[in-house]
């Protein structure tokens, strides 16, 4: 027998036994009725901020209020003003974007992540190129869990897609929690009716 065939050997006689992976299904009944006071507060102790809205035109008059006239501001909802377009800009001219107003797929109560897909971005680069961050979310498109996120899409039929928590942070400056490091210095979640 070669050396080659007995290093063979003694790594089949280590080699761990194939196992059946976990369960991972979560009961429904152990889950608890959305409460979007506890949204709001999971929000807020990432950094972000949740407000609700009864219409796209009171959508517009907070977001006046919000953010002053002279910051680009760039929207893929409808109705929502916008001043700038994307349509044959270069990145540094994306780099201008000082208000960036998105449809959310759905936010997840548990960390107040919400999802946003290609579908609803415009590019790609945009939830992390802009100033100021604004999602807004249908009322009803909330789930309570991440085992629920991942139920809500097919991996297979998105070409991308992320999960933001609160706006951009690190803590990796002397220890010291900084906001908007490396992306948005803001989130701020609009629930609107529908």
């Amino acid at each position: 027998m070669t050396t080659r065939e007995k290093i063979l050997n003694r790594i089949k006689k280590g080699v761990a036994p194939n196992v059946d992976l976990p369960d991972m299904s979560i009961a429904e009944s152990w889950i608890t009725p959305i409460n979007h006071h506890d949204l709001k507060l999971v929000l807020e102790s990432v950094g972000g901020d949740l407000q609700y809205v009864d219409s796209v035109e009171e959508l517009n008059y907070k977001l006046g209020d919000m953010f002053p006239e002279s910051l680009n501001i760039y929207s893929n909802v409808k109705g929502v003003d916008s001043n700038f377009s994307i349509k044959n800009k270069t990145a540094i001219e994306l780099a201008n974007i000082g208000v960036a107003v998105l449809n959310g797929d759905f936010i997840v109560e548990e960390n107040g992540a919400v999802f946003i897909s290609d579908k609803n971005m415009g590019l790609d680069s945009i939830p992390t190129i802009t100033e100021y961050l604004v999602m807004v979310i249908p009322k009803n498109n909330i789930v309570k869990t991440m085992h629920q996120a991942y139920k809500q899409f097919n991996l297979r039929e998105l070409r991308y897609g992320t999960f933001i928590s609160g706006p951009s942070k690190t803590a990796d400056i002397e220890s010291t929690l900084v906001f908007g490091a490396h992306g948005a210095k803001n989130l701020t979640v609009f629930m609107v009716n529908e």
